[in-house]
């Protein structure tokens, strides 16, 4: 018998994974977290063909290639609102040999990417979130899993309208941020139980939860308290490193400084500084709680 495609993903391995990122993984900040042995495995940042130009396999080859200097497997993402154009991009990067799946970003909330129509906006268009996902996941080859990352809605929250629209169009794993587009990174009192309403629309899909972990008793009550099947984190991991590690059972007690590690990358300061400050920003929602 066949193993089922999502079997397949590397991220099904998890209970922790770490989201992409952009305007942070940097080529610095991947090779720093490869030194390091900090991820198990990566999710680019989107490969975005909003504008209508899909990036050539050189061009995908370059954006990969300090990924794949860290040895571990690599899922790429992909953001666009034109089916034809992200299928193209898709099967580039499925052609190259590189990448052990593929993941739709309809989840950005960045006001450059849904004043395009792209990211989170077309949660207000659930029939082209459908279409765009079974387009290609009829391209892909059976063998490549194809995830899908998702919020809660645009300004309403409707978490089983927008998982369903993916699993009908062929999703085989979801990663759920449980804001809306509208809520961007605000504070939000029921997150959860958006997590949870998710996870019961997709059904026997895995979900894995996204949204305000910050520490190893946060991953373990939200997979608790939702039956999602493992959790997703982007600031926390800035703040603490090892994180990641500590919630798949790994032990690693490490003080690791992020900003250090990639000056020693030869890092441009303009760079670090941004890193750094985005790590101290991350320690202060910590402490507050927020």
């Amino acid at each position: 018998m066949a193993v089922p495609v999502t079997e397949l993903d590397p991220l099904m391995k998890y209970r922790a994974v770490l989201a992409p990122m952009e305007g942070v993984m940097s080529p610095w900040f991947i090779r720093a977290c490869g030194r390091l042995r900090l991820v198990d495995h990566w999710i680019t940042p989107f490969f975005s063909v909003t504008g209508g130009a899909v990036p050539s396999k050189r061009i995908i080859r370059k954006r990969l290639a300090p990924y794949l200097e860290t040895g571990v497997p690599i899922t790429a993402q992909v953001l666009g609102k034109d089916p034809c154009n992200v299928v193209k991009c898709a099967v580039h990067l499925v052609q190259t040999g590189l990448v052990a799946g593929i993941n739709l970003n309809f989840s950005c909330p960045s006001t450059t990417v849904t004043g395009n129509g792209a990211g989170s906006a077309l949660l207000d268009q659930l029939e082209t979130v459908e279409s765009i996902t079974a387009e290609v996941r009829k391209e892909l080859p059976e063998t490549v899993p194809l995830s899908v990352k998702l919020r809660s809605g645009v300004c309403t929250p409707a978490p089983g309208d927008v998982v369903k629209a993916a699993v009908n169009g062929g999703a085989e794993l979801i990663i759920f941020h449980y804001r809306t587009k509208e809520e961007m990174y605000h504070p939000v009192k029921n997150g959860w139980e958006r997590i949870r309403q998710a996870v019961e629309a997709a059904g026997n899909i895995p979900v894995i939860g996204n949204g305000d972990i910050c520490s190893v008793s946060d991953a373990e009550r939200m997979i608790a308290g939702t039956d999602c099947r493992s959790v997703a984190l982007a600031r926390a991991f800035l703040g603490n490193p090892t994180l990641i590690h500590q919630i798949n059972g790994k032990s690693d007690d490490r003080m690791i400084d992020l900003a250090e590690e990639m000056r020693r990358e030869n890092a441009p300061e303009s760079t670090i500084r941004a890193i750094g400050r985005l790590i101290r920003l991350q320690k202060q929602s910590a402490e507050t709680g927020s």
